[in-house]
């Protein structure tokens, strides 16, 4: 009978401490624990910006300033080709024609 409850209270007594130890360890999920591959001319970052700049818009206009994402951004000096896109040196983006209005 003395075996059982000293069983019983060492179960009772280790087990919400294995409990706590598990269930920290699933939510501590931070994002910038983990390794990330990023494609070329990318690096994670673990606070970027909501917008990327693009060779369309080299300076976004999004009203996001204290959003935090974590993700792959391009380097510094490069831009997304297109958003969603792969990153180029900012130098190389297509040139745009600027069209001209007729009255």
């Amino acid at each position: 009978m003395r075996y059982v409850i000293t069983v019983l209270l060492l179960l009772f007594t280790l087990c919400p401490f294995a409990l706590a130890k598990r269930s920290f360890s699933l939510l501590s999920s931070d994002p910038c624990l983990e390794k990330r591959t990023c494609r070329k001319n990318e690096e994670f970052v673990c606070c970027g910006p909501c917008v990327e700049p693009t060779c369309s818009k080299p300076e976004p206009d999004a009203d996001c300033t204290n959003v935090c994402v974590a993700g792959c951004f391009c380097k510094k000096n490069y831009v997304r080709r297109a958003i969603g896109g792969s990153c180029i040196w900012a130098k190389k983006c297509p040139r745009r024609t600027q069209t001209t209005k007729k009255p």
